[in-house]
């Protein structure tokens, strides 16, 4: 932990967490795990002691007086170290205090069958650090990006509209973890997905921050790699795709079904060109990890970067097919099947007569399937029909055998969410 990122202490509670909520096998917490440390095998230990040993490092990982993990090493977004280690102990990651509630609910959950009290030892310390957040984080109703701890305890906002050092006034990634992790209200979550709408979203789709963070090219002054990369794209391009697909999960949580297909689109390659007329050419057989602006430099895409949002820049993939990419894409779309039913594949035994107009037809959804999705009971009252694009109202199929619809088959690289 003493050379980690901040987030790493919560990955392995988190999954132990889903899986003993998952599967009950409270067993798993009697078996004997070697510690590891620099690189070799140490003592052997039952695996709940692994988990109170982390839990301390968390406690341990407080910044003085609040339940606040300190950013260290990094967070999820490692182009943010801080130039002045002492700003790494006195900053806050918003969207690690997230990851820490979503992390210590899931393990409190899993355990508490068999470990009660370590179960309220973690439910605690969510709650504590949830209630900080709100406290110190979510300022004029907005979650900052990070938060800096002064001597006196007060806690100043960092990428956010107050904030004037960095020329950054909205962050992605804490609110949209924040939606998906059910930390906010309905209202609250509302609101900040149309700060995601009118601030951070490109042609392209979601984007880190409202704009790039400064370029210096040379000495650092607040982030160490973002200030002082050459190359603009990735987390520096600030459109990366594994965000991108974040935002789409949280869609999918508040139930905006369509808004979850449009954003699964625009990670698709095939096609991608209707979508985003300004993207440029893109291998169609694989994903890519972000959408980078074709500046010639970063002097450049800074002075330049509102005309990529404005579709005057040639957006081109980035590295291709990172395992992140692929394992979010395949939890997003799985997120569509909860929000709007599951779209059938269609035949590829023709071609639709009006390509990119015509859609496979869905299975019917079930009597509670959301509204918010564009399911319409039939005028009879028996069946559903879905609405789509220019108002038109599709059927959908009763069997399993894929189909095409409306009326004619349909390649599947032809239909597109509405």
């Amino acid at each position: 932990m003493a050379s980690a990122h901040g987030d790493v202490v919560y990955w392995p509670l988190l999954a132990l967490g889903q899986y003993l909520a998952a599967t009950g096998d409270t067993d798993l917490l009697r078996e004997e795990v070697a510690f590891t440390g620099d690189g070799r095998p140490g003592a052997v230990a039952p695996l709940v002691e692994h988990v109170e040993r982390a839990l301390s490092a968390v406690e341990a990982s407080f910044v003085p007086g609040l339940a606040l993990p300190a950013y260290g090493h990094g967070d999820w977004n490692d182009s943010l170290q801080p130039a002045d280690p002492a700003l790494a102990r006195r900053m806050v990651s918003t969207w690690t205090v997230v990851l820490q509630a979503e992390a210590l609910d899931r393990l409190a959950d899993g355990v508490r069958p068999a470990l009660p009290s370590l179960a309220e030892r973690a439910a605690d310390l969510a709650a504590r650090g949830t209630a900080d957040l709100r406290r110190h984080l979510l300022v004029d109703g907005v979650l900052c990006g990070y938060g800096v701890v002064g001597d006196d305890g007060t806690v100043t906002p960092m990428i956010h509209p107050r904030d004037s050092r960095t020329g950054l006034r909205y962050s992605l990634l804490p609110m949209i973890h924040a939606v998906a992790g059910d930390l906010l209200s309905p209202g609250e979550a509302a609101a900040h997905l149309r700060l995601v709408d009118e601030h951070l979203t490109g042609p392209d789709g979601a984007r880190l921050f409202d704009r790039p963070v400064a370029y210096r090219g040379g000495p650092t002054e607040i982030f160490q790699r973002a200030e002082a990369s050459s190359f603009f794209g990735r987390e520096i391009g600030i459109m990366y795709v594994h965000a991108h697909l974040r935002h789409a999960e949280a869609l999918a949580r508040v139930g905006d079904g369509p808004g979850l297909l449009r954003a699964l689109a625009r990670a698709v390659p095939v096609g991608l060109s209707e979508l985003v007329p300004s993207a440029a050419p893109r291998q169609a057989n694989t994903y890519s990890s972000s959408s980078d602006g074709a500046f010639a430099d970063r002097y450049e895409a800074s002075r330049d970067y509102d005309r990529a949002l404005a579709g005057e820049v040639p957006l081109e993939a980035g590295w291709r097919s990172t395992p992140a990419v692929r394992g979010s894409s395949s939890r997003s779309s799985r997120s569509v099947s909860s929000a709007c039913g599951t779209w059938a594949s269609c035949s590829s035994s023709t071609r639709c007569s009006t390509p990119r107009r015509a859609w496979c037809a869905p299975p019917c959804p079930p009597s509670s399937a959301r509204s918010g999705c564009g399911w319409r009971r039939g005028p009879s009252g028996t069946g559903w029909s879905r609405s789509g694009r220019e108002g038109r109202t599709w059927p959908c199929r009763a069997s399993t055998t894929p189909t095409a619809g409306p009326g004619s088959p349909c390649a599947s690289r032809t239909w597109r969410p509405w």
